[in-house]
């Protein structure tokens, strides 16, 4: 909760003094808004008794009310008027306001007008929430997406993109999801188009129930190709010659088939789509 005094200015040969007193309380984040209150105080600054009305208005967030207290003021403080108002945050959770008053009293000792203004920050209320992983991964592995709510009610729409393409997507995620499996390596494969690397997108965008939480965010990052494996052995071999042939492996879930060519013969290994072969 957000408070504070924002004090009077008085008139000239007054013996009195006097502040706003204000507050906010939060709504909570799916309605990003709070509740303002504000009171005027007044009291003499001396043992005399002053009989009589103080009225004016009391603006909050550009709304003016008006307020008004007959009575017999003395040194100790009394409330001239308090209201309220709701305001409504920013998308980002934050919010400033100006508070002021502008009060008259006529026809004592202490007439004149009583003012104060002051522009209030209110506490920042939490919005969407944000991606703590990278966006960056290796093809034909799983990708987790990990996020830091600002409310464990919140939930979230997950979407990866690759080279502009939506490769995977999710709904109604709390703190993390994994994308893994052939159907995702594919897609993802596909989207990078024979290429090395790709751009990236993760895309996650805030719920609270049905109700969209500030702006969706975004991470970017690069996909590259698994490391790819090399072949090992001789240029020439004559007939009936035993030929060594090794498969440099990049990556331990590729696997491996392997074609030879002899002029017009040809046919694969036996054994050689074994990981490593």
């Amino acid at each position: 909760m957000a408070s504070g005094k924002i004090t009077l200015s008085t008139p000239s040969g007054s013996s009195m003094s006097g502040y706003i007193a204000w507050s906010s309380v939060s709504n909570g984040s799916a309605a990003n808004t709070s509740t303002v209150t504000a009171t005027v105080y007044l009291k003499k600054n001396n043992s005399y008794t002053t009989t009589g009305t103080f009225s004016g208005t009391l603006t909050i967030d550009g709304t003016s009310y008006s307020i008004s207290k007959y009575g017999s003021w003395v040194n100790s403080y009394t409330a001239v008027g308090t209201k309220k108002k709701t305001v409504t945050h920013n998308s980002n959770g934050s919010k400033s306001i100006k508070i002021s008053t502008s009060i008259k009293n006529s026809g004592t000792s202490q007439a004149g007008t009583y003012s104060a203004s002051k522009t209030v920050a209110l506490d920042t209320i939490p919005r969407a929430s944000s991606i703590s992983s990278t966006a960056a991964w290796t093809a034909g592995s799983a990708l987790t997406v990990s996020i830091s709510r600002k409310s464990t009610s919140f939930t979230h729409k997950v979407s990866v993109s690759v080279g502009g393409t939506t490769v995977a997507s999710a709904e109604s995620i709390g703190t993390s999801v994994t994308f893994s499996g052939d159907d995702f390596n594919l897609k993802v494969f596909k989207a990078m188009a024979a290429a090395n690397s790709a751009k990236t997108k993760i895309t996650v965008t805030t719920y609270s129930g049905s109700t969209q939480i500030g702006s969706a965010v975004t991470k970017e990052g690069n996909v590259n190709v698994p490391t790819l494996s090399s072949l090992s052995c001789v240029n020439e071999a004559n007939i009936k010659d035993m030929i060594d042939i090794t498969v440099n492996q990049g990556d331990p879930r590729l696997t491996h088939s392997l074609e030879y060519s002899f002029k017009s013969l040809s046919g694969f290994l036996m054994g050689s789509s074994e990981s490593g072969g």
